[in-house]
């Protein structure tokens, strides 16, 4: 970071001089869902989004499972809940969806989930078509 040199009084022969850091600003945590609507259709039913920290500190983030439709299989990568933390902007966690036709009777079937944390909400909308 650039210093700044403030002069703060002349003391007899020599300045005293006072150097400063650039002091870093915080960023609060910021919600980033990579895709929020999808559409499956009864032949292809994977897709993935990630949910990212586009702000500083930790980012929690969760989604309830109620709110996610019974024909919507939702999935994080090496974990079984739907919940967790992105401590960084570098880091990414990657969402699966898996839409199941077998048992929905013939049409559109659309839905919404929320992932929710506190750098913000995000609605996720879902539709199939069978």
């Amino acid at each position: 970071m650039p210093r700044t040199t403030y002069r703060l009084a002349k003391t007899g022969f020599a300045f005293c001089t006072l150097l400063l850091a650039g002091c870093p600003t915080f960023l609060p945590q910021t919600l980033n869902v990579s895709r929020v609507a999808f559409n499956f259709s009864s032949t292809i039913g994977i897709d993935s989004f990630t949910i990212a920290n586009d702000g500083g500190g930790v980012l929690e983030w969760a989604i309830d499972p109620v709110d996610v439709p019974n024909w919507l299989d939702l999935s994080v990568r090496g974990a079984e809940k739907l919940a967790g933390a992105v401590t960084d902007t570098s880091q990414v966690v990657t969402m699966t969806l898996n839409a199941e036709a077998a048992a929905l009777a013939p049409g559109t079937h659309q839905d919404t989930f929320t992932v929710t944390s506190n750098g913000g909400d995000q609605l996720v909308s879902v539709a199939i078509l069978v």
